[in-house]
């Protein structure tokens, strides 16, 4: 492979690994019916981006014999071996202020493709995140009196969007508490 997939071309093969689609129409219709849809659905980005993982050895078409002459999608070998180094890359704070969400839609696959690197990427999605929202939280704190009052609402969504996220994230590692209600702390004593 001679240049790094697009993330449309890591949503093809994570759709195909998982079993959520097995042909172009398909792809479409799940990146249009979900929050896919901020890549492009249109049949100009998804059939070509189709083609060049087939061309590239990633993905193999096979014409199926229904009258439709419709073509269903497998994963190759090399598209698995593909898919899983870009899952195993470490997710850093650059992956966060790209703009291209790829943190996510690695998240989206990994449970059904890579489950025991789960624990490890929220880990450094969570250290990222963490380092993201300081970031911008000093920029915000330094920036303020110097900002509109409408640039001070934009900044101040970003950071909530931000600091939102960091801390569902932190939620995801730490262990759920147990919750003892009054009836169950009773139920525990002697009577």
């Amino acid at each position: 492979m001679t240049r790094a997939l697009t993330n449309l071309e890591y949503t093809v093969l994570g759709l195909v690994a998982t079993g959520a689609a097995d042909s172009g129409y398909a792809v479409r219709k799940l990146i249009q019916e979900t929050p896919l849809i901020v890549y492009s659905d249109s049949p100009g980005s998804v059939y070509p981006a189709i083609r060049r993982l087939e061309r590239l050895g990633l993905l193999r078409g096979v014409a199926t014999r229904d009258s439709r002459r419709r073509r269903t999608l497998d994963l190759t070998t090399a598209g698995r071996r593909a898919l899983l180094a870009w899952l195993n890359m470490p997710v850093d704070v650059a992956d966060l202020t790209s703009g291209d969400r790829a943190p996510e839609l690695k998240l989206s696959f990994m449970s059904d493709v890579l489950p025991e690197r789960l624990p490890g990427f929220l880990n450094e999605f969570t250290i990222a995140s963490r380092a993201q929202t300081a970031a911008i939280s000093a920029v915000e704190r330094s920036m303020h009196a110097k900002l509109s009052p409408s640039g001070r609402i934009a900044l101040g969504l970003g950071l909530a969007v931000l600091q939102c996220r960091t801390r569902y994230l932190e939620r995801l590692r730490s262990p759920a508490p147990t919750k003892v209600g009054r009836r169950g702390a009773r139920a525990g004593r002697a009577t």
